[in-house]
């Protein structure tokens, strides 16, 4: 259940002076339950009917409120400020036959508070739009398990922002930008219950997690202010390892981590695709280097790699209003976290028609035409040796039909984000 209430005041339409308030309350009842047929490794031995029945409900409350100001037609501050309570009681029962396994059941009920503060000023100087801000956030979490406090924190966080664009001329421009940012892991992640896969398969989450912060900066070349060419740097530390893994004996567990530091260097070419009235679309390049450095498993992790990225999107307009769509991307050999991923790619098409005054809308699309969007994953450190491939039902075709009633000569209503969308994309909804 998602509800937002939005308040929005202009106080001057026409220069952009405007107060604007929202307040969100969201609500998810996540429940997974597995029921496991486990066999031991000996002739004749009965079989163990078991389930793992977890459940999940979250609470988040978000008030928000935003205010413009301009000063002048080339001048204007942005201030706003913000408060989230997210509540989150992970409760897992896992039972043999009927009876309730009290070594691998738990109960967790994680608390979080994040107050925040912005400034933002932006100014236009003959051919420089300028712009500074500067962020302050106020962490408080809390989590209990078996009536046992397990994590306590409150500290303070500040993530300063800058850029500058030079226009050129009326298409060309450069442009400079450097930022401080914050990741939070998910609220799943910092469950603590060893979530059964199989008898030697365990995902474990960490209460202990902290957010994981970056430093970025780019240069870029832009053209219609959209990225031409672009060199990018980022440094992110307390990188969050997903699936760090470890072994305990036989058994084998995957848990988030707050393990390493991680630099990435990217060199990016885009490009516009024209082709006289009929054929437009865009193209581009990247070139990705991904560097970790992490101590785990009384090991150093230190490894990169560069890869190679390409993606594509031509469009095609046809007479009797139709059109085509040809898409897709390819990816090299890279590194994330401790997988190694084989190269991957996909192509996409799609055919449309409009046509009652362009009210109606008919659509064919074909996703994954050659089925190459899978993973093949190696994991090869420490002790831990792991082989797995990864495919997803990425191959499919869509037929859709629209049509629009009504006036369409009516002015959409306003977009616009809520204030608690960051909050919700932390909730992981299989």
């Amino acid at each position: 259940m998602l509800t937002n209430v939005n308040v929005k005041h202009e106080f001057n339409k026409e220069t952009g002076h405007v107060f604007n308030f929202d307040a969100d309350y969201n609500q998810y009842e996540i429940s997974n339950i597995s029921y496991l047929n486990i066999f031991q490794n000996e002739p004749g031995s009965t079989e163990s009917l078991s389930e793992q029945n977890l459940r999940q409900p979250i609470r988040i409350y978000v008030g928000q409120a935003d205010y413009t100001l301009p000063f002048d037609s080339t001048f204007k501050a942005e201030v706003g400020a913000k408060s989230s309570f997210a509540e989150i009681d992970n409760d897992l029962k896992f039972l043999r036959g009927s009876t309730i396994d009290p070594a691998q059941s738990n109960d967790f009920l994680y608390r979080e508070n994040i107050n925040a503060g912005y400034l933002n000023l932006s100014k236009k100087a003959g051919p420089f739009d300028l712009n500074a801000g500067l962020r302050a956030e106020q962490t408080v979490v809390s989590g209990e398990t078996m009536d046992e406090r397990v994590l306590d924190r409150n500290y303070l966080q500040w993530f300063p922002s800058a850029s500058a664009l030079y226009h050129v001329n009326d298409h060309f421009g450069l442009q400079g930008s450097y930022s401080r940012r914050v990741n939070r892991p998910g609220f799943q992640q910092q469950n603590p219950f060893a979530f059964f896969i199989d008898s030697l398969t365990y995902q474990q989450g960490n209460p202990s997690l902290l957010p994981q912060v970056s430093n970025n900066a780019q240069f870029a070349v832009t053209y219609d202010n959209q990225p031409f060419v672009r060199i990018s740097y980022s440094k992110t530390d307390d990188v969050i390892i997903e699936n760090a893994p470890r072994l305990e004996g036989t058994r084998t567990f995957t848990t988030a981590a707050n393990l390493a530091q991680y630099e990435r260097w990217a060199f990016e070419l885009n490009f516009p695709i024209k082709i006289g009235k009929i054929i437009d679309g865009y193209g581009g390049n990247q070139f990705i280097h991904n560097a970790y450095n992490a101590e785990y498993l009384g090991q150093t992790y230190d490894r990169g790699k560069w890869n190679w990225l390409a993606y594509w999107q031509i469009n095609a307009t046809l007479p009797a209003d139709f059109k085509l769509e040809l898409g897709g991307w390819y990816m090299t050999k890279f590194l994330e976290e401790f997988f190694d991923i084989g190269a991957m790619g996909g192509l996409n098409f799609g055919v449309s028609k409009t046509f009652w005054d362009k009210r109606g809308r008919l659509s064919l699309s074909v996703n994954d035409i050659l089925y190459t969007e899978r993973s093949n994953v190696r994991v090869d450190y420490a002790d831990v040796i792991v082989d797995f491939r990864e495919r997803d039902d990425s191959r499919n075709a869509r037929l859709t039909f629209s049509y629009r009633f009504g006036n369409t000569e009516l002015k959409n209503s306003r977009r616009r984000s809520t204030g608690s969308e960051n909050e919700s994309s932390r909730v992981k909804v299989e």
